[in-house]
């Protein structure tokens, strides 16, 4: 398994995995997943097995609310 930062030229791939876990009906856009997964807040990284790409994971190492690491999402199409 790797992981692989997102960064803008995967921006695609990352919209196809979010848009396959809303039941069907594609409802997210580029621009909704850009803003949530290329920010200076959290870390987000692609999940790469067997020559696909299968999921997505957004993380804090530190939050600094509690000083706790913190997973906004992990979502595995």
């Amino acid at each position: 398994m790797i992981f692989q930062p997102i960064t803008e030229d995967l921006l695609d791939i990352v919209l196809e995995i979010i848009n396959s876990n809303e039941n069907g009906v594609p409802s997210r856009t580029i621009e909704e997943v850009k803003n949530e997964f290329l920010n200076l807040n959290t870390e987000s990284y692609l999940i790469f097995l067997e020559n696909k790409y299968i999921g997505i994971i957004d993380f804090l190492k530190n939050n600094p609310y509690d000083n706790c690491p913190w997973i906004g999402l992990l979502m595995i199409s």
